[in-house]
């Protein structure tokens, strides 16, 4: 009878180390970290997950840019190693965003410029004189139309990058200037404060978010908006990241009520499926298959990762070394979905890294 209670007692240990594995944190390694300079930088992967340019985020030391944190930096993903670095511009960039070939880098810097790079040799090959405010960028399918978005007046520009014009504006319309200045009373003017966008893989439509949280979707075909998410009481900030599925039939959009990834079914018009205790900081796979995102854990930051073909499969979340706060760090899937690419944590030192995890086992 003993070694039958020792028998079923082992199988009700294993069966709860089965059900909380999930919730136990691990201490893997990276395959790979790559060193950046900086104690918190910005970094867009491009689209074939092999390269990524990264850059400091505005920081003034004796109330003058410092030259030495103007650069963007194109790393090799694979190797580490530099492929360019782009310099010579006067203020701090806001955002970049690759072409689909890779071959051009489009930066938008906090003095209002657009800059077009050539990828290879890090030279300029256009300079656009834009418009302060913008604070993303967001480039459509056909490498040629940009759109800037930020504290515009509530206004999205829609830029001819062959010509260097704006095509045509999205947004709020006032009858008159009374109206556009009552509008900036009593806290409004954060209604008017776009705070990050996404471009549907056919580049039909635009998702945007204010800092009420609204979060619209934009047809750019008859430039009509849909409200899909109305604002919360006050500015609050809390949705700062969107995303289309691959397929482009899901908007992706963290609930800061629920805590929730909210999966928004363009077509059908509400949700369709949800992800629970995750983060505005996330990436799906390019096969759709896989979500992961970053999580706070008091002072530590966690990796997460969950099936979105098998429910309730997760792995085990992975244990990152260093701080989530801020600017949401930047995640992305590597184009074969084996490996998750991490930067823009916040380092207590100058030493900052990229990191890249092999994707656990689930």
């Amino acid at each position: 009878m003993a070694t039958v209670a020792r028998k079923w007692f082992m199988a009700v240990i294993l069966m709860l180390l089965t059900v909380y594995a999930g919730q136990v944190s691990l201490a893997q390694e990276p395959s790979n970290r790559i060193a950046v300079h900086g104690r918190q930088f910005a970094m867009e992967v491009s689209p074939r997950k092999d390269l990524a340019a990264v850059y400091e985020i505005g920081a003034l030391y004796s109330n003058e840019p410092d030259a030495q944190l103007l650069t963007i930096r194109i790393i090799n993903l694979m190797t580490g190693d530099d492929v360019s670095v782009l310099s010579g511009f006067s203020d701090y960039v806001s955002d970049v965003v690759f072409t689909s070939d890779e071959s051009q880098i489009i930066s938008y810097h906090q003095n209002g410029e657009i800059r077009l790079w050539d990828v290879q040799a890090g030279t300029v090959l256009k300079g656009i004189p834009a418009i302060l405010g913008a604070n993303r960028i967001v480039l459509l399918p056909d490498d040629n139309t940009l759109l800037s978005i930020g504290n515009q007046q509530g206004k999205i520009l829609v830029w001819d990058l062959a010509t260097g014009g704006i095509t045509h504006l999205l947004g709020v319309e006032f009858n008159s200037f009374k109206e556009f200045t009552d509008s900036l009373s009593n806290l409004g003017a954060q209604e008017l404060v776009l705070v990050a966008g996404a471009v549907s893989p056919d580049g039909k439509m635009l998702a945007t978010v204010n800092g009420f949280e609204n979060v619209q979707l934009w047809d750019l075909t008859t430039n009509e908006a849909t409200l899909i998410r109305k604002k919360s009481d006050l500015p609050k900030f809390r949705i700062r990241s969107l995303q289309f599925t691959p397929d482009g039939k899901n908007l992706v959009y963290f609930e800061p009520e629920s805590g929730k990834l909210e999966f928004w079914d363009v077509q059908a018009g509400s949700i369709s499926s949800e992800v629970e205790d995750a983060s505005d900081s996330f990436a799906i796979s390019e096969d759709a298959s896989m979500i992961a995102w970053l999580s706070r854990d008091g002072e530590a930051t966690q990796l997460q990762v969950k099936s979105l073909v098998q429910a309730n499969v997760a792995a085990a979340p992975i244990s990152i070394p260093a701080k989530f706060a801020g600017v949401p760090p930047t995640i992305s899937f590597s184009a074969d979905g084996n490996q998750i690419i991490i930067g823009g944590l916040v380092s207590d030192t100058e030493e900052n890294y990229i990191y890249i995890y092999h994707v656990p086992a689930m």
